[in-house]
């Protein structure tokens, strides 16, 4: 599962790195997490043209040396999940679909005699 934020410029107030989880599926069909990559942005060439930092792997075992990292990567990743999850998928898929005909329809059936069926 992979969130990409080359879309998104930097302006070095945030910090959004790229984030590529691993799972693995076991024998009764359930997902485990395997590992993750974690890509940063360094900066711009141009708009959207991101200079990346050389991609960095954790997993559980090269994390165990250094407390709460394992921990930590996979708060990141389950961040970037959230935003995704929200700014595309709520925000870009739901409100700025359904705001189009929402608007009109509020302000149309009010002169309409089912203003008091749908909202007495």
């Amino acid at each position: 599962v992979e969130f990409s934020w080359d879309g998104l410029q930097q302006n070095g107030k945030r910090y959004a790195p790229d984030t590529t989880a691993y799972f693995n599926v076991d024998g009764e069909g359930k997902l485990s997490l395997h590992s993750i990559d974690v890509t940063e942005r360094t900066g711009y060439v141009a708009p959207h043209d991101a200079l990346k930092a050389p991609t960095k792997t954790y997993t559980a075992a090269n994390c165990a040396d250094t407390p709460g990292l394992w921990d930590n990567v996979k708060k990141l990743w389950r961040i970037n999940y959230f935003f995704f999850g929200e700014a595309y998928g709520h925000i870009g898929n739901f409100h700025y679909n359904v705001e189009q005909f929402i608007l009109p329809f509020m302000r149309h059936v009010r002169k309409n005699p089912l203003y008091e069926l749908l909202f007495p």
